[in-house]
């Protein structure tokens, strides 16, 4: 009933997608901007008790094929699993168009935690679901995360992370919304448990 309630949701999330403008320029082969969910469109996720992150991809070039989305854990800096990996085919029709992309994460249990990625289309969506380990959380007192903030250039063949998750027991933490370089991903998973979430066009 919980995965129906969910499909419901991502159908819905869906229409917004679909009257989002354009902000940045024609010329890459697409842009991606943290999506503008409405207040009923967040009430109805909030009753999933998922943490929610959205992204809506505006495609410009025909030769997008497919989209990748995935999710990467770290540990102390260093990377420990991939958590979740999804592919989508971009259809001919889907090539002048919105994505939306959906990343929803709950605790499990003490030890655990459920994660439920979807690429969101005009024609339906794909769904990748992970369970990751995880330790020692209840002594990270301090959370963050952070993505994106404006319209972005995604080009073919660029990997690009959206949003980073941060668990510290650090008294202050810094989100970066770039990361491009090896220093700026060492700086960004230099704390107990972070999550990196990105997006690849192909």
């Amino acid at each position: 009933m919980r995965y129906f309630t969910i499909a419901i949701i991502f159908m819905l999330l869906l229409l917004t997608s679909c009257s989002q403008e354009d902000e940045a320029g024609e010329k890459s082969d697409a842009v991606i901007k943290e999506a503008e969910l409405t207040k009923f469109e967040r009430q109805f996720v909030d009753i999933t008790d998922y943490k929610t992150i959205a992204f809506d991809i505006d495609i410009h070039n025909k030769d997008v094929k497919e989209l990748q989305t995935k999710v990467d854990y770290y540990e102390n800096g260093k990377h420990k699993s991939q958590v979740t990996k999804s592919i989508t085919r971009i259809s001919d029709k889907e090539q002048k168009g919105v994505v939306r992309t959906l990343f929803l994460r709950r605790p499990k249990d003490e030890n655990q935690e459920q994660w439920i990625t979807s690429v969101i289309t005009k024609n339906g969506y794909t769904t990748a679901k992970a369970t990751n380990e995880i330790k020692d959380r209840e002594k990270l007192d301090s959370s963050g995360w952070g993505g994106i903030s404006s319209p972005t250039n995604i080009e073919i063949g660029e990997e690009k992370i959206i949003a980073t998750i941060v668990h510290t027991a650090e008294n202050e933490l810094t989100i970066y919304e770039n990361i491009e370089t090896k220093e700026d991903l060492k700086r960004a998973t230099d704390y107990e448990q972070v999550y990196l979430i990105s997006a690849r066009l192909n």
